[in-house]
């Protein structure tokens, strides 16, 4: 029996025939909620958008489910997609992850259908660990499919080896607001995108070793995005060549901080050969006279020694 606003019959009656949309007060009693129902029923009813049967469930939600909705138009496929999915993705949400998930969603909203079924499964799974990591996520929307994709691969990977930090550390490196921003270099933001990608990818390569490999990535992002890119866009291939992959991300860290950029070509296409040929502590110490070399005298020093340009610098590497 619908309870309406006011227990009159001919109002009860009127909401009825007005068609099945209208359902949905059945479910939510609290006024401050059905005042969320009427606005979200007369949005979807001036768009021509259908109304799901489930609208309304969970009730407490309305508020979150009507922003998100707002926050999708013109996207009426996107819409849809929310409006079918709502239910289910908060439902799956752990309890104690619950509202970090409705505070964020609708900044989201716009993402979910290029993220798929799939996606926001694992946005689920994300936050219920990590409810800190739904607003990062977030931040990231409005930008492209592909990014947000690669954003949420990255949260999944943060999550796992429990290194929220990272998160933070990705958005001070890569800011959203600059991948959205209409005004930014479009090669920064193309470079930017295809960075994520492959620092996502790098999981793969790394194993237990990436979050080493994603710090490497941010390093080397604060430097250049485009130098970024290229760089963890080959890592995988270095990594395959060492038998210790955090060893020798961390290395390659090191000499980025003390040396810069112009140590990369040698740490993705030497450093790896290094550690079988002169064993682990020979190039252990080398590294760290490299790194010595480059913040003691600079930054020239540091590379000659790095390309083993003096007879001195050749002495542990012939």
């Amino acid at each position: 029996m619908y309870t309406g606003v006011l227990a009159d019959p001919i109002l009860e009656s009127h909401v009825a025939e007005l068609g099945a949309a209208y359902q949905v007060f059945h479910r939510v009693a609290p006024p401050d909620l059905r005042r969320e129902a009427a606005l979200l029923v007369d949005f979807l009813q001036n768009e021509q958008i259908a109304i799901p049967a489930h609208l309304g469930d969970p009730e407490d939600a309305l508020p979150c489910l009507r922003a998100a909705v707002e926050r999708a138009h013109p996207d009426r496929k996107c819409i849809g997609f929310l409006l079918a999915g709502f239910p289910g993705w908060v439902n799956a949400v752990a309890p104690p992850s619950r509202q970090a998930f409705l505070d964020a969603f609708p900044e989201l909203a716009s993402e979910v259908l290029d993220l798929g079924d799939a996606g926001m499964k694992q946005v689920v799974d994300i936050v219920s660990s990590q409810p800190a990591a739904m607003k990062p996520i977030a931040a990231y929307s409005m930008t492209t499919a592909e990014v947000i994709r690669s954003v949420v691969r990255i949260a999944h990977a943060v999550v796992t080896y429990q290194r929220m930090d990272l998160m933070d550390a990705l958005v001070e490196a890569v800011p959203p607001a600059r991948l959205r921003g209409e005004d930014e270099d479009e090669g920064w933001q193309r470079d930017s995108g295809r960075l994520l990608d492959a620092i996502a990818a790098s999981r793969d390569a790394a194993g237990d070793a990436w979050p080493a490999a994603m710090e490497l990535g941010l390093v080397l992002a604060r430097l250049n995005v485009s130098s970024a890119y290229a760089a963890m866009s080959a890592l995988p291939g270095a990594i395959a060549k060492t038998l210790s992959p955090g060893v020798y991300l961390n290395d390659f860290r090191a000499l980025v901080g003390a040396i810069g950029l112009r140590s990369v070509g040698t740490c993705l296409n030497a450093l790896p050969t290094w550690y079988s040929k002169a064993g682990g502590e020979v190039t252990r110490r080398f590294v760290n006279l490299a790194c010595e070399a480059g913040r003691g005298y600079g930054v020239v020093a540091g590379m000659a020694f790095l390309e083993r340009r003096t007879p001195s610098s050749r002495r542990l590497l012939p």
